[in-house]
């Protein structure tokens, strides 16, 4: 396996853990779930079912390291993202979130670039 960028981006007070995996962007489904207050099961994210409507080519997993030790996670890319959002029941709706997303990902790669 090719070695990966992880890093975390704050969405509104919300940890949102970005894998970079063959140059794209791959967005940990547990955080997604938090975010959207989808497939939420008393206060935790049930990723399993969020995984289980995705498209195959949308979704993967990944080890990632968290605090306690590595850990396999369910992760999708722009597409999986976009689905997830659509599904989620929020008054700025779905658009705006991907949006945000994407903003945020562009300014980090500007903010990396020049530091």
């Amino acid at each position: 396996m090719a070695p990966t960028e992880t890093f975390t981006l704050d969405y509104h007070g919300n940890p949102l853990r970005i894998v970079m995996k063959d140059g794209e962007p791959w967005y940990l489904v547990s955080d997604l779930c938090r975010i959207l207050n989808i497939y939420m099961r008393p206060g935790k994210p049930v990723t399993k079912e969020a995984m289980r409507r995705l498209r195959p080519s949308a979704k993967d997993h990944h080890i990632i390291e968290t605090s306690h030790g590595p850990r396999v996670a369910a992760i999708v890319n722009r597409d999986g993202l976009a689905d997830l959002a659509f599904w989620a029941k929020r008054p700025d709706g779905p658009e705006p979130f991907v949006w945000s997303v994407n903003e945020a990902m562009i300014s980090g790669r500007y903010e990396a670039a020049a530091a």
